[in-house]
C-alpha cells in the first residue's frame, strides 16, 4: 500500500478517537482442499418478482453488513472485505461479473459483504460506501477497488504530516478530513455523493463508533486473521481464490447439470 500504512499510526489515530482496533493483515488465505465429498442435487433457479434481477435486491444487514440477491437463497456467500486490501481488490476483479450474473441473479446464492477495518483509511472508505440507500452499494464498492491506486497516491501527494494533522481534529471533523486527503470526497461526488452527504456521513462518530465495535465481533466470532475471509452458510471456509468457491458453490448444487 503505502508508507503511511503502518501500524503504530493506526492505533494512535483510532485511539485518540476513543476507540481501540485490532489490526489483522491483508492475506490471501490458504485454500483448502474443498472438502466435499461429492456433489449434491442441483438446485433449482429461483426466479423473483416480476421485473426485478436478484442483483438489484439489496439490503443492509443487522450485522453492518450489505447483502445481494435472494433473501432465502440456499446458499448465502459472505465476504470480510476491507476497501484498502490489494487481495480483496484483486477478487472482486476475478469475481463480481460472474458472482453477480450467474450465480446471484439465478437466486441460489446470495452475496454479502461486511467491510473489515485494517487501518483507519479503511474508515472513510467504508463509511462512503455506505452513504445514501443500500442499492448503490456494491456498484460504489466495485469502484473503489477498481480505482483503489488512486486514494494511495493522494495519501502519498499529500504526505504524512497532513493525515497527522488529522489525529488533532475532533472526532466528528477527524475523518471528513482524512477523507479529503484521500481524494475520497472528490472520487464519490463524481459517483452520486454530494460533498455534503459525504462530509454529514464522515462526521457520524455514532457510525465510525459501529464500525469499530463491529470489527471487535467479527473477530469473536470468526478469528478472522487476514482479507478477504470468506463464509458460506454460517461456516467459515479457507479458501482463496474464486475458482475454488466457484467448485464450492457447484459442488452444493448451484450448477446447471
Amino acid at each position: 500500500m503505502t508508507k503511511f500504512l503502518h501500524a503504530k499510526f493506526a492505533r494512535s489515530l483510532l485511539a485518540t478517537a476513543g476507540l481501540a482496533l485490532a489490526l489483522t493483515a491483508c492475506n490471501n488465505a490458504e485454500g483448502d482442499a474443498l472438502g466435499a465429498s461429492g456433489n449434491s442435487e442441483v438446485l433449482p433457479i429461483i426466479q423473483p418478482a416480476e421485473g426485478q434481477t436478484w442483483a438489484n435486491v439489496v439490503s443492509k444487514t443487522p450485522e453492518g453488513g450489505y447483502v445481494m440477491g435472494n433473501p432465502d437463497a440456499p446458499i448465502k456467500f459472505l465476504e470480510f472485505a476491507s476497501m484498502t486490501c490489494g487481495h480483496c481488490r484483486d477478487f472482486a476483479e476475478q469475481s463480481f461479473e460472474t458472482l453477480r450474473d450467474k450465480y446471484v441473479n439465478s437466486g441460489r446464492v446470495s452475496f454479502e459483504i461486511r467491510s473489515y477495518l485494517l487501518n483507519p483509511y479503511d474508515i472513510p472508505a467504508t463509511l462512503l460506501t455506505q452513504c445514501g440507500a443500500p442499492e448503490a452499494y456494491f456498484s460504489r464498492t466495485e469502484q473503489l477497488f477498481e480505482n483503489q491506486s488512486l486514494m494511495f497516491a493522494g495519501l502519498q501527494a499529500a504526505g504524512e504530516q497532513a493525515v497527522q494533522q488529522t489525529v488533532q481534529l475532533p472526532e466528528e471533523q477527524r475523518f471528513v478530513a482524512l477523507g479529503n486527503v484521500l481524494g475520497l470526497v472528490e472520487f464519490f461526488q463524481t459517483r452520486g455523493v454530494s460533498k455534503a452527504q459525504a462530509e454529514d456521513c464522515l462526521s457520524n462518530v455514532e457510525a465510525v463508533n459501529t464500525l469499530v465495535q463491529n470489527n471487535q465481533t467479527f473477530n469473536e466470532q470468526f478469528n478472522i486473521t487476514g482479507t478477504p475471509t470468506f463464509v458460506i452458510n454460517g461456516q467459515k471456509v479457507e479458501l482463496g481464490t474464486w475458482t475454488e468457491i466457484e467448485n464450492r458453490f457447484q459442488q452444493m448444487g448451484a450448477r446447471d447439470q
